[in-house]
């Protein structure tokens, strides 16, 4: 379709760039570096070298305890034993234990992880949540407890209470649930302590395997937090062992995985924390281990709340606390971010509008597809004119291909010659495709962000969040073969000869037609661990865009009426535009050179 040395080029980097911009954002999974990263003036190396992350969880979780403290102020409640509590509305299962007066589990009644048992967060057995304060932890103190287990219904709510109290001091944590809610209002009471004293939580956790693939898990999990103005919101290293210290004001942290989070929400905002998330790549039993220290300002009523759920887009903006943040729909490349409105305000609206008619994922991901072809069809129509136009001007570029033979330069000036002639540009065949990439890359991140993909079959693939492995291979590096994925390579390679089966020979369409041939292959081996859902819609982009080409090119763009129009434009008077005067003086410089440099050789 092109024939000149500066096309041929262009096009070489445009598959370039995609072929990049796609490797960046496929969050293939990949062995994580355990690389420390130095942020602000706290270095990661102490994570990393401190014994205490290799020891058991049950361990690292443990709080101090000040026994001259326990044996005073607050001695009474030092011993006793644990008791549960518990409420059940429709979503969750919310357990609290008086030892700590804090919430020992959370049971998500809709989703299981990937052995399937139910999802369970804040599990105790793998997570300590507690606050500093007298020197003395409350996660060594049992409190006594208000409140019984209940079972809501939808319109009800229920309180439970944890308190302690001792020489005028009062400590208190109360807890209330709705009945068709995630989120648990949560407020602390205190009295009788001095305006000076430092409250200080105090969250330690291991995140479980909730997938069956624990290296995409990790890229997904991170600790987050939002600043008060709900527009900046940061995270520490997504890859990389780190640890971080904040000392500004920000309204809610979340120690967030692929699917799931537990986000604590305050009314007044925290005033900073030190922040550290870690894991060991050959240890593949869980996902990260986090932990957060947050400063909390003394008040007599400190009100927050607790959102433990899904990572639901949709759900989360409609609490109105900022949490549809936590979901990545756009690379953390600056360049890059602009791309979310495509799935703010486009995909993500459609996506939700066809769940609400159609059961299977994989019917609504083809109706998507067929929807964003059909939109996108005129700029691809441009496109296929630019082939029939070529296809009708080949007689006359083969003529100047044996008129010139192997100068590829003289060549390369001609064809200009007889393309600009008649009227045919070859930009209008890069440009459309350069304006569907930023809608390519919102789809990137689309997918692998949903949780309604999550679990959900479709022919052969068990779960469209994840890659649909059809056969086990004995590499390392390649250890399973994705279907999805090699379908849409394939179709990729008949996309490629179908465009190139009208092209005129001459040696640089032979060398360019390799390297397109070469990159489906490589896309192949990036793509293999993508979600099924992204790669089985690429595949059927490429089986859209082919019966697109050979209907539009068959049945609405004539070669005759082409041809028309180009004897048309070779009558019409030539005005030169400035980017052709520029490509024109371009081509006699390199001309005038090449002489120079032929008589310098003489």
């Amino acid at each position: 379709m092109f024939k000149d040395k500066n096309t041929l080029f262009g096009l070489f980097l445009i598959s370039l760039l995609t072929v990049i911009f796609f490797y960046y954002l496929a969050h293939k999974p990949v062995a994580l570096s355990s690389t420390s990263k130095k942020v602000d003036t706290i270095a990661a190396e102490a994570i990393i070298n401190n014994p205490e992350v290799k020891r058991p969880i049950s361990q690292e979780i443990k709080a101090p305890i000040d026994t001259q403290q326990l044996s005073g102020t607050w001695g009474q409640y030092a011993a006793g034993e644990e008791k549960m509590l518990y409420i059940e509305n429709k979503y969750v299962q919310v357990y609290f234990s008086n030892k700590g007066g804090k919430i020992s589990k959370v049971a998500l009644k809709k989703y299981k992880n990937h052995q399937g048992t139910p999802v369970e967060l804040m599990n105790q057995k793998f997570s300590n949540f507690g606050y500093e304060f007298d020197k003395i932890s409350t996660n060594n103190l049992f409190f006594t407890s208000e409140g019984n287990s209940i079972t809501l219904k939808e319109n009800d709510s229920a309180t439970i209470s944890f308190y302690i109290q001792a020489n005028g001091k009062l400590f208190k944590q109360i807890y209330t649930i709705k009945g068709d809610s995630y989120l648990i209002d949560y407020t602390i009471e205190q009295k009788g302590f001095s305006a000076n004293s430092e409250l200080k939580l105090v969250w330690n956790q291991e995140l479980q395997l909730m997938e069956a693939e624990a290296s995409r898990e990790r890229m997904y999990s991170s600790i987050y937090y939002l600043d008060p103005n709900e527009k900046d919101i940061q995270h520490l290293d997504l890859t990389s062992n780190e640890e971080k210290l904040t000392p500004s004001i920000y309204r809610w942290i979340s120690h967030k995985q692929q699917f799931f989070n537990a986000t604590l929400i305050s009314s007044n905002g925290f005033k900073g924390g030190r922040f550290s998330t870690m894991h060991m790549n050959d240890d593949t039993s869980y996902v990260k281990k986090f932990k957060s220290t947050i400063n909390i300002p003394i008040a007599d009523k400190i009100d927050m709340k607790w959102y433990i759920g899904p990572n639901s887009y949709n759900l989360l903006k409609s609490l109105n606390f900022g949490g549809e943040k936590l979901i990545q729909l756009s690379p953390d490349f600056v360049l890059l971010k602009w791309t979310k409105i495509f799935n703010e305000y486009f995909i993500l609206p459609l996506f939700t509008f066809l769940s609400k008619y159609f059961s299977s994922f994989g019917i609504i991901i083809l109706i998507m597809t067929l929807f964003v072809k059909t939109l996108l069809l005129p700029l691809s129509y441009k496109t296929f004119k630019l082939g029939v136009a070529t296809k009708v001007l080949k007689p006359e570029l083969d003529e100047i291909r044996k008129k010139f033979g192997d100068d590829q330069q003289k060549f390369a000036q001609e064809q200009m010659k007889v393309m600009s002639q008649a009227g045919v540009s070859q930009l209008s065949g890069c440009l459309p495709a350069l304006l569907q990439i930023p809608l390519l890359i919102a789809m990137v991140n689309f997918f692998p962000a949903s949780i309604e993909l999550r679990q959900e079959p479709f022919l052969w693939a068990t779960d469209l969040s994840t890659y649909d492995n059809v056969l086990d291979l004995p590499f390392s590096f390649f250890n399973h073969l994705s279907l999805f994925t090699l379908l849409m390579s394939v179709t990729q390679i008949a996309m490629t000869w179908y465009m190139q089966k009208n092209q005129p020979p001459n040696p640089m369409n032979e060398q360019m037609k390799y390297m397109t041939y070469l990159m489906p292959v490589m896309l192949f081996f990036m793509f293999n661990g993508w979600p099924a859902a992204m790669t089985y819609y690429y595949l059927l982009q490429n089986v859209i865009s082919m019966g697109q080409q050979w209907a539009v090119t068959k049945f609405f763009i004539s070669e005759s009426a082409i041809r028309a129009e180009i004897d048309a434009h070779k009558k019409a008077p030539k005005k030169k535009g400035m980017f052709q005067q520029k490509m024109d003086e371009m081509m006699a410089n390199a001309e005038e050179m090449k002489k120079q440099q032929q008589n310098k050789k003489r």
